[in-house]
Order: C-alpha cells, then structure tokens, then sequence
C-alpha cells in the first residue's frame, strides 16, 4: 500500500522506519526536512519512501530485499500523478548509482535541467 503523508502525522513507529530506510542508503540524512513523505507499506512495515519538500523529491529508497521489484517505480508513479508540477530532484555525480538513476528517471519522463561538476538536477514538467 502506498501512502502519502504529512511527516508530522506519520506515527513514532513509521517516523523510526523511514529514518532507518535513509539510514541504511545514505549517508546524510535529511528526514527532518521533509514535509511530506510518500511511504510503501507492506504488512506493518516501510519498505519503501521517498521525502518531499517544496516540490523537491529526496532520497528514493527502499529496503535491500524489495529492490528490484517495481516499489520505486510505483512510490515514484505517484508522485508523478499527486504532487503539482514541475517536480525537481537532484542526482550526484560521483555514485556508484549516478548511471542507474539517470536511466530510471529519464524512463520516467525526468528531464536533465542543467548539470555542474557535482550534480544533475532533473525535473518533471
């Protein structure tokens, strides 16, 4: 089940879950800058997230044993049909991932907006 939510209306439990999401794929975590977070529920658990602020999606994950499975694509979907357009993000230049990610937003309609020597920032119109 996918949900979108204000983070202040998430429960301790998810706010514990999606923190640990971002904790296992990221090295900084940003979950305090979020207003709004759009969470994939399996059972009692968050497998998948993504944070929202000022149209701005923010660190995409979901847990190692979903990957692959469409639960990106779908919490990604949804953003795309919900949230008011443009809708931007940000992608480093210097991940292991940076291909990767610029294959499943450009499959996504994301569009590159400009580039400098450290990120890409795409945008959906």
């Amino acid at each position: 089940m996918i949900s979108i939510c204000l983070v202040n209306n998430l429960t301790t439990e998810q706010k514990i879950q999606c923190n640990q999401l971002i904790d296992n794929n990221f090295k900084v975590n940003r979950f305090n800058d979020y207003t709004n977070v759009v969470i994939y529920i399996l059972g009692n658990n968050i497998i998948g997230f993504v944070g929202i602020y000022d149209n701005l999606l923010n660190q995409l994950c979901t847990n190692i044993e979903n990957r692959r499975s469409g639960i990106a694509t779908k919490i990604i979907n949804t953003c795309i049909k919900t949230m008011k357009k443009p809708i931007n993000l940000f992608i480093d230049k210097h991940k292991d991932t940076t291909d990767y990610l610029l294959s499943f937003y450009t499959k996504r309609k994301f569009e590159i907006e400009y580039e400098n020597d450290v990120e890409y920032k795409m945008i959906y119109k």
